[in-house]
């Protein structure tokens, strides 16, 4: 986050109080020659009871390409007009480290979608008019884009589509990141059985739909986690992890 050549932790606690119950807060550990800093480098809080800030917490990459990596904070009991509505908040790094304020806020790093070296942030809102929606919003020059360049839903009512959002790699080789989305709610033949999405980034973007789906064949809340599994197979393509929770 400073660009001092060493990795940085940061550490997510939704439930700190400090004024306000469950405000959550997050804490920044920076990387030296001797290890980790005993104590936060940095911190920062919800400031609204039941906000949950700090879950989850991640590198945002490099959004607005300053050659410092930035961290996405979630909060998912914020409110602002709508009871939980939730919301991510962007902190840019720099030399002194991460900024004292959020410097993008939206209502997880899904890579570079379009291919224009900058880095871009997929947040996911599972549950957006009852069946969940993801936004993704590009990097620029400036920063992250105000308004999301592309958005996605389930088609069904309580799927909780978006409840896990991550960069799924370059899937097919084509040079440009792709997502994954879980909706650990969604229903086929068994309730809550669950279903994974990938969209396939492009020069334009992610694709309008999914171009691969995945779903369990038992109530096992499939899709509750995704994350891209890094090449596992050694074949040059990027493979996916999903973790059902309750499959037996």
């Amino acid at each position: 986050m400073n660009g001092d050549g060493f990795s940085d932790v940061i550490v997510g606690a939704p439930t700190f109080d400090n004024g306000q119950t469950d405000e959550g807060r997050a804490y920044l550990y920076q990387g030296s020659a001797s290890g980790l800093s005993i104590t936060p480098d940095w911190t920062a809080e919800g400031n609204q009871a039941s906000a949950s800030f700090g879950i989850p917490v991640a590198t945002a990459g490099d959004v607005n390409g300053d050659g410092f990596s930035d961290v996405i904070v979630g909060a998912g009991g914020f409110d602002n007009g709508e009871t939980n509505e939730g919301q991510a908040m962007v902190y840019h790094g720099a030399a002194g480290g991460l900024g004292t304020n959020a410097s993008w806020a939206a209502e997880g790093n899904p890579g570079d979608v379009n291919g224009d070296g900058f880095s871009d942030v997929i947040v996911g809102a599972p549950t957006f008019d009852d069946e969940g929606r993801a936004f993704m919003y590009h990097g620029s020059s400036g920063g992250l884009s105000l308004t999301s360049n592309w958005t996605a839903e389930s088609g069904q009512v309580g799927s909780l589509f978006g409840g896990s959002v991550s960069t799924a790699g370059d899937v097919n080789g084509d040079g440009f990141s792709d997502v994954i989305v879980g909706a650990s709610g969604f229903t086929n033949s068994q309730p809550d059985q669950g279903r994974a999405y990938l969209y396939q980034g492009s020069a334009t973007g992610l694709s309008p739909t999914a171009g691969w789906t995945a779903e369990s064949d038992q109530a096992g809340g499939f899709g509750i986690s995704v994350a891209t599994a890094g090449d596992v197979n050694g074949d040059g393509f990027s493979d996916a992890i999903r973790w059902p929770p309750r499959e037996t």
